[in-house]
């Protein structure tokens, strides 16, 4: 970590000598929550004395595992865990806990699903009730929780040049989770967010729930997880429900602010949901370290949670807030951004291939699929 880091600043030693069974961390972009995670983990192997239990480090996705064994400078054994919050539902509550409460289903087989639909599973494809002529893969559909009367909604994946998802109608709904739970008594195959949507109900369940949730919480007493703005409700309701034992403690950090796997059903509210614990104490890290005055000031026009961002003491930068139509006006905003350099670089990110093409100044048709992902992938980046 960077040398300002290995000191902590006034907030993050009030986050690191609470004593609070849950510390809910909000954290600013560039306050350090990732050092800070890693620095508390250190912390408590410092005094732990137990080779029972571990230390249970959770992330979204595996780059968020792979930061904190890099900032610790090492990786975790037995008794600890260190990875996704999809493996550690699917190792410790799916797979040794799902028939208990569901003894119809099959032992379950995690396969790629919405993450990496994968041509072997099309064969289980069902019609959509509004266009028999398009098909439906359950397997890169995903769990998502309504506001409404119905206690779940499934969200379908939209063709690969999209990238996003749609709400299935009702009657596509029905029938996608017909499929899904038959190829759960059939097969076991089930999705990383059918594992997420099976956990939860595994820990809803009257007769079981609590005890797999002191099962888990005497093998892991503490509860750690990075980046938890972008557990979606399901995933949100199982480490809530491990967190309700008494014995069970817990360091959740993230910025609800910063939520990008929406489509999971992320969003800045299940944030505060943690805040209901018993025992849970709300701390801030509101101070970056990394973003000036001008880009602080221009975030908080879009922060849709509550608190200050406080800019980092180092360097003025420059800002521009930019409001455009369409893509087609992306150009104009690179020209501008250059005319106010002398001399550099300017780099642009976009979401989009068609953006993409539009900036490079590429005409014609769209390139063709080889049909292999990983070679028109290399065509679309030679091009």
């Amino acid at each position: 970590p960077p040398t300002f880091m290995r000191s902590p600043t006034t907030e993050q030693r009030a986050v690191l000598n609470s004593t609070a069974r849950v510390r809910l961390v909000r954290a600013a972009p560039g306050s350090g929550k990732t050092w800070l995670v890693a620095e508390a983990i250190r912390d408590e192997l410092a005094h732990w004395s137990t080779g029972a239990a571990g230390i249970a480090a959770l992330s979204f996705t595996r780059v968020g595992g792979d930061e904190i064994r890099q900032t610790l400078g090492r990786d975790l054994g037995h008794p600890h865990f260190v990875g996704t919050l999809d493996a550690f539902v699917f190792r410790y509550i799916v797979r040794p806990h799902l028939r208990g409460v569901f003894p119809e289903y099959s032992a379950p087989i995690l396969v790629p699903g919405e993450w990496e639909p994968d041509r072997n599973w099309h064969r289980n494809d069902i019609p959509s009730a509004a266009n028999p002529k398009i098909r439906i893969n359950p397997f890169a559909c995903v769990w998502r929780r309504s506001n409404g009367a119905r206690p779940s909604h499934v969200l379908a994946q939209k063709k690969a040049n999209s990238g996003r998802y749609e709400l299935l109608d009702e009657q596509d709904q029905v029938a996608v989770i017909k499929r899904k739970k038959e190829l759960w008594r059939s097969r076991g195959l089930i999705t990383h967010s059918d594992a997420a949507y099976l956990a939860s109900a595994v820990l809803r369940d009257s007769s079981r729930g609590q005890y797999v949730c002191e099962a888990i919480a005497r093998r892991f007493s503490l509860v750690v997880v990075d980046e938890l703005q972008d557990t979606g409700r399901f995933l949100t309701e199982t480490i809530f429900a491990l967190l309700r034992s008494p014995r069970a403690r817990g360091l959740l950090v993230g910025d609800p602010d910063q939520a990008i796997y929406e489509f999971t059903g992320a969003t800045p509210q299940l944030f505060s949901v943690f805040a209901k614990l018993d025992g849970a104490t709300e701390l801030a890290l509101a101070s970056s370290r990394r973003c000036p005055k001008a880009i602080a000031t221009v975030a908080c026009h879009f922060k849709e949670s509550e608190g200050p961002l406080h800019p980092a003491e180092h360097g003025p930068g420059r800002a521009f807030l930019v409001r455009y139509n369409d893509a087609s006006e992306i150009a104009q905003v690179v020209r501008v951004v250059l005319a106010s350099r002398v001399g550099g670089a300017v780099k642009v990110v976009v979401r989009s291939n068609s953006t993409l093409r539009l900036l490079a100044g590429v005409t014609g048709a769209n390139p063709v699929s080889l049909g292999c992902r990983p070679a028109t992938a290399l065509q679309r980046g030679v091009q």
